[in-house]
């Protein structure tokens, strides 16, 4: 089967369009993606396979024919040479063509129109929100949709948009004057900038911006997550309580997502302030019920504060500190 001539023109023509599709898989499947590239190249692949289908590909209109000669030269030089029948040349193109069409339905599936909504997203990078051309406000009804969600005013989030290229001088507020490429960071600051008064002058926009970036776009990261799940609670430690599990996946990802090594791990004073033996006792939650581990939701400014007044500090808590 491997000598066969047949096999080999079907794996020449579909090499080239394997290879664009695992491309774009392990985009999707990459930690932390850019969402308007990654749309762009979906409709990019989408846009190059209507090509080799379609002589309109916009209007998906007069289907080239076998004979045409558009499902790749290597392909058409290869059956050129070949000493196959014309007939059987004939079904090796259209059947290439049906594969086409089957890939482009299939990329179709993915791209409805809660995806295709997706794309307003690219106007939220560092590089056109902060431009003087960005699109006004108007022309971005998703932002608009997610401010009602929010119950935020919808005119003070379009004044904070149209105000973020013009009042505020960015690249005096990043070190080196380097705006952050990345726009979860360049939000995250945004969202924390004070103007003279000390008010959050960009809070409702920036937290619609971070929301948006917290969609997910496909399960590779929660799959990450239960392979986590599974090497961490093992057979050995099926008792491990919930609250420890959370706090031991939450410091992995986190380390996982910023490249750290373990081996390069620093432990800071405060952690070892906290590691001491009240971090092994239970808190009863109430009157009559078994001692519980303290849940790992208090942040690391509360475990302080607690550590501090001489209360009970659990591992839980310890574990679950932001780095």
């Amino acid at each position: 089967m491997l000598c066969d001539e047949v096999n080999k023109l079907y794996l020449t023509f579909a090499l080239p369009i394997i290879q664009n599709f695992e491309s774009l898989n392990a985009a999707f499947q990459a930690t932390n993606p850019d969402p308007s590239k990654l749309f762009k190249e979906l409709e990019d692949l989408r846009t190059f396979l209507l090509q080799k289908v379609y002589r309109n590909p916009n209007e998906r209109k007069n289907p080239w024919t076998p004979a045409d000669g558009k499902l790749g030269d290597k392909l058409e030089f290869d059956l050129k040479n070949s000493i196959l029948a014309p007939e059987k040349k004939f079904d090796i193109k259209d059947r290439c063509r049906k594969f086409l069409v089957e890939a482009i339905n299939q990329i179709d599936k993915r791209i409805d129109k809660t995806t295709m909504k997706m794309s307003y997203i690219k106007n939220l990078t560092p590089a056109i929100c902060l431009s003087q051309v960005k699109p006004p406000f108007s022309n971005l009804p998703e932002l608009g949709q997610l401010a009602k969600e929010e119950n935020y005013d919808l005119q003070t989030v379009a004044n904070q948009y149209d105000q973020l290229s013009m009042k505020t001088d960015w690249r005096e507020e990043f070190p080196g004057s380097a705006i952050p490429s990345d726009p979860v960071a360049f939000w995250t600051y945004v969202l924390y900038y004070e103007n003279a008064a000390g008010e959050h002058c960009y809070r409702e926009l920036a937290t619609i911006a971070i929301n948006s970036y917290c969609i997910p776009l496909s399960t590779a990261f929660v799959e990450r997550v239960f392979s986590h799940v599974t090497n961490v609670k093992t057979k050995a430690r099926n008792k491990l309580h919930t609250s420890s599990l959370e706090a031991i996946l939450r410091i992995r990802s986190h380390m996982f997502t910023n490249a750290i090594c373990y081996q390069n791990f620093e432990v800071t004073d405060k952690m070892l302030r906290l590691f001491t033996s009240d971090m092994y006792k239970r808190k009863p939650t109430r009157a009559g019920e078994d001692p519980q581990p303290s849940t790992s939701s208090a942040s690391s400014s509360n475990v302080s504060t607690a550590t501090e007044e001489g209360e009970d500090c659990s591992i839980e808590e310890i574990l679950s500190i932001d780095f």
